[in-house]
């Protein structure tokens, strides 16, 4: 049904008079009741009793329309909100993709919360992946914005942008016979047994790992590649062996011996990479309340 007709029939309905409504609604009488004849033909029945020429009355047809006229026009009205709403990324959804460590990222955290408390009609679909998996989701269009380790780089078809710098340090069980070192050197660890993640799911990890045994003057000795962080430091005292990963796991594992390595290379760049020419304003929205928690 015509929402224009439907507001007019409204108005009649609740003043019941031709002549008033048409003056409060600034149009002539006759237009007003055009529009009431076509609705009426439209619903193929009488909507009003015309006792004389300007008083009218609700027939019981119109009596059920009024109700069911609200209902549309509400919906309508509600529509167009939320139409409007999502124009300026204020409602939609957002598919964000993060690997692991992202999760301790504060602006990030800040930023989640910050969407939550304002924009309570956007929906954030989260999704923990390894870095390779999240940059894959970014590319296939699954993710709308992803948070990877990744150096940051130009791309014709991603803006990717360097947020945080993680220190690497390396981890030992608590039983291991160097845990109880107070300064402890990779140079220290050239006969030691490593485990690491693989480096599918981590490439930047464990080239960097690589790296950094190289300039001690050793090639790394990888015992086994382990999918996650968890594992590797559950099996650590299994193997006697070590690891290398970002210092920032030391707060959810207090278990075990963290050693920072003294080395300028020793970092690992956390990125976030979106699309180009993704036309989600919600994403837009995202990015500006990053911004904002990145100045606080």
């Amino acid at each position: 049904m015509n929402i224009e007709r439907l507001n007019l029939f409204l108005l009649l309905s609740e003043t019941l008079h031709f002549s008033r409504t048409a003056e409060e609604l600034g149009i002539a009488q006759s237009a007003l009741s055009h529009q009431i004849k076509l609705l009426e033909h439209e619903c193929g029945c009488s909507l009003f009793e015309r006792s004389n020429r300007w008083k009218v009355a609700l027939t019981p047809a119109g009596q059920e329309l009024v109700h069911h006229a609200k209902m549309l026009v509400a919906a309508e009205d509600n529509a167009l909100l939320r139409v409007r709403a999502a124009a300026r990324g204020e409602c939609g959804k957002l598919d964000l993709a993060f690997n692991p460590s992202a999760s301790n990222l504060t602006v990030l955290l800040n930023t989640i919360r910050l969407i939550r408390r304002n924009y309570p009609d956007i929906a954030l679909h989260i999704h923990e992946k390894p870095s390779s998996a999240v940059y894959e989701s970014v590319k296939n269009g699954e993710a709308d914005i992803g948070f990877l380790r990744f150096h940051a780089a130009s791309d014709e078809n991603f803006q990717i942008r360097e947020i945080a710098r993680e220190r690497l340090a390396v981890v030992l069980d608590r039983t291991h016979p160097f845990a109880s070192c107070k300064t402890l050197t990779l140079k220290d660890l050239r006969n030691a047994t490593f485990l690491l993640p693989n480096g599918k799911d981590s490439p930047l990890l464990r080239e960097t790992a690589d790296a950094l045994c190289r300039k001690a003057g050793f090639e790394l000795k990888l015992f086994q590649e382990i999918d996650n962080f968890h594992t590797i430091l559950r099996l650590l005292s299994s193997f006697d062996a070590v690891s290398i990963i970002p210092v920032t796991y030391q707060k959810d594992y207090p278990g075990f011996v963290f050693r920072i390595i003294d080395d300028a290379d020793a970092v690992l760049p956390e990125a976030m990479m979106w699309k180009k020419d993704n036309p989600s304003a919600v994403l837009q929205t995202f990015l500006d309340a990053f911004r904002r928690t990145a100045k606080a």
